[in-house]
């Protein structure tokens, strides 16, 4: 076919492939200084990337031992360390109020029970009054049945004596009475006057123990909002470093992008050097008309490849370098507001033993004031006692004139029935007898009564003197035991609030120090970050080189994109990542006039939204060319990715996908 060509035909064909191979050169020189710059510039920022992530992991240990130390200063003010809670130094102080005002409640109690007492001893004086009436009524009684037994002999002889034992008891009656009401008199007079010393002391104890409580309020009140103010700020403290935690573990995830982008550059050098290769031993031939070199097409696709590789890559380092710069603008106002808080965080006044002015030691000082006054608490308890054992045993005393009240009711009983007896034998003369026999019984029924309700009136004082004495000599010895372990308490809890408080201080204040130090740092790391920059817009430069090589190897041969793209062969084999592998295949596919397969463009979408790299409409693309509607991959993309891949099961693809958003990560 060549043969029968004209001449000057050609000619021209040999001229437009010398032409061609000339600039086929002059582009293969091109990729050789492109794929040398991006090695040149990728050994120079390699150090770089090493020594930001040692820059973040500086920062990173940093905020780590900061947030243990603010919260060391929030366990020593909270407790949380096991020592005095610091911030309930006003739950100390208030126990010990509560405490003493325990003391003074049960000495209210006790003058209360007193008070009980001396009622109920006027009670049963009042009730005394009540034997002389029954004493008289047997005395009438007595003198009535002498009288009535004088009308015969035999009623003579049967009741003089029945009248005789009737006023002896009667006699009996009253003296009793007479003695219960003389020993409770004097019982009620002792309780009075007891009661008197021990409200005399008290009124002085409730005093003091007001005016002490009143500083102890006012001082701890302060100190809680001294402590509730650096508690607040700690907290503050820890969520800042806790977010620069967060924001730096964002930034070293997003410093990853590195490795992703050198394998990428890697490979793109790779392919650079292939076109470099396929420029230089180009396989046109002059029987072959213009546009059919298929070493030219295979070049070609393979630089279109390299420069969506080299898009991604940009778009790689100018996501990471935004969002790091945007992280790094957000800890820089978090560490102020960190230094800030953590400075508040520390109390002005830190000695707990110098001045006047510090709200903890005025409460320490008065802890030690409502010490002594709940010692002189515990002296009125038991002065409480000591008055409730004099008014029980005095009580108990009495149960003895009760005893012999009944005694006598009981006597008054049986010689009443035997009078009783004694007069049904007199017959009709016995009436009148018998009628006063059972006046005696009624008597000696109420007499009765009487006993029962002063019974009754002496259990109550003897059970209430038992509520204000213990059961024992060993509770003596247990309320001292109390005493001694409380005093104890508190001074231990006094040494206890003012190390924990000056440890706090200490605590705080190396808070501060490092706070500062870091906020150094943090500045000194954004100052280093300019080199992403640059490395991102030299690979933006040979970004645009490729383009315009792309656009050169068109206008040599002549042809557009479809008629030109040749096979790829097995570039893809040398990719170690998901995303490369899937950019090979769309840049392939949009050479072609079929869409992309449906599981190769959700697969993209995973990788988009998995790794973060949504890319913005101003950024650079994978791809910028292309028709919309592309056909089916060529050859070489089967041998690539073999047909068992678009055919393989659902939870094969899902496998695949979480291993490209590992890859990524």
């Amino acid at each position: 076919m060549i043969k029968q060509l004209p001449h000057t035909w050609l000619k021209r064909i040999r001229k437009i492939l010398s032409s061609r191979r000339n600039e086929n050169l002059d582009i293969a020189g091109k990729m050789a200084e492109i794929s040398a710059s991006i090695e040149s510039a990728m050994a120079a920022v390699e150090p770089e990337f090493l020594n930001l992530g040692q820059i973040f992991q500086t920062i990173y240990k940093e905020t780590v031992t900061l947030t243990d130390r603010v919260l060391k200063s929030d366990e020593i003010a909270s407790g949380k360390d096991g020592n005095v809670n610091i911030k309930s130094v006003g739950d100390f102080a208030r126990a010990s109020s509560d405490k003493l005002n325990a003391c003074k409640n049960d000495i209210q109690e006790s003058i209360t029970l007193l008070d009980s007492g001396k009622t109920h001893l006027e009670k049963l004086a009042r009730m005394c009054g009540q034997t002389d009436k029954i004493a008289l009524l047997l005395n009438v009684i007595s003198f009535n049945i002498a009288v009535e037994s004088h009308r015969s002999q035999e009623a003579k002889a049967m009741f003089m004596v029945f009248v005789e034992e009737v006023r002896s008891l009667s006699q009996k009656i009253s003296s009793t009475s007479q003695n219960l009401y003389n020993d409770s008199e004097q019982t009620r007079a002792n309780q009075i006057h007891s009661r008197n010393g021990l409200v005399k002391h008290f009124e002085s104890l409730s005093k003091l123990a007001d005016d002490v409580e009143s500083i102890v309020r006012k001082a701890v009140e302060k100190a809680e909002q001294i402590m509730n103010a650096s508690l607040q700020s700690l907290e503050k403290a820890g969520k800042c470093s806790r977010d620069i935690s967060a924001q730096v573990s964002d930034i070293v995830i997003a410093i990853q992008f590195h490795d992703i982008v050198r394998q990428q550059l890697e490979h793109v050098i790779m392919g650079l050097k292939d076109v470099e290769t396929l420029l230089r031993s180009g396989n046109s031939k002059p029987e072959e008309s213009p546009g059919s070199d298929h070493a030219a097409g295979k070049a070609f696709l393979t630089l279109k490849l390299q420069k969506a590789q080299i898009g991604a890559s940009v778009s790689e380092i100018d996501n990471a370098y935004r969002k790091i710069l945007h992280a790094f603008e957000h800890i820089e106002l978090t560490v102020s507001e960190l230094v800030s808080s953590v400075s508040f965080a520390v109390p002005e006044t830190n000695d707990t033993n110098s001045s006047s002015e510090n709200p903890f030691s005025v409460v320490i000082s008065s802890l030690e004031k409502l010490n002594q006054l709940i010692g002189e608490a515990y002296g009125l308890n038991r002065q409480v006692e000591t008055i409730a054992k004099d008014v029980s045993a005095s009580s108990s005393a009495l149960l003895g004139y009760v005893d012999s009240v009944r005694n006598i009711s009981l006597e008054l009983q049986r010689k009443a029935l035997n009078a009783i007896i004694k007069a049904a034998h007199l017959g009709e003369m016995g009436g009148a007898l018998e009628v006063l026999a059972q006046e005696v019984t009624t008597t000696s029924n109420e007499s009765d009564e009487f006993a029962e309700k002063v019974a009754e009136i002496i259990s109550i004082i003897v059970d209430q003197a038992n509520l204000l004495k213990k059961d024992s000599a060993e509770n003596d010895g247990a309320m001292a035991r109390e005493q001694t372990d409380w005093n104890m308490s508190l001074d231990q809890g006094i040494r206890d609030i003012s190390a924990s408080f000056q440890a706090f201080i200490e605590n705080s204040s190396m808070a501060t120090d490092m706070a500062r130090h870091l906020e150094h740092t943090i500045l000194e790391a954004k100052s280093s970050l300019f080199f992403m920059s640059d490395f991102k817009e030299k690979l933006d430069g040979h970004f645009r080189q490729c383009e315009d090589a792309l656009d050169a190897i068109l206008q040599s041969y002549g042809a557009n994109e479809k008629t030109l793209a040749g096979d790829m062969g097995d570039a893809s084999r040398r990719y170690t990542m998901e995303s490369e592998r899937l950019l090979h295949q769309n840049v392939l596919y949009l050479s072609t006039e079929t869409s992309l397969p449906e599981n190769t463009t959700e697969a993209m979408d995973d990788i988009e939204k998995d790794a973060g790299q949504k890319r913005d409409n101003d950024k650079p693309q994978p791809d910028t060319e292309g028709p919309a509607k592309v056909s089916p991959p060529d050859a070489s993309l089967e041998d690539a990715d073999g047909p068992e891949e678009q055919d393989a099961p659902k939870e094969k693809k899902q496998d695949d996908e979480f291993d490209d958003n590992i890859e990524l990560f």
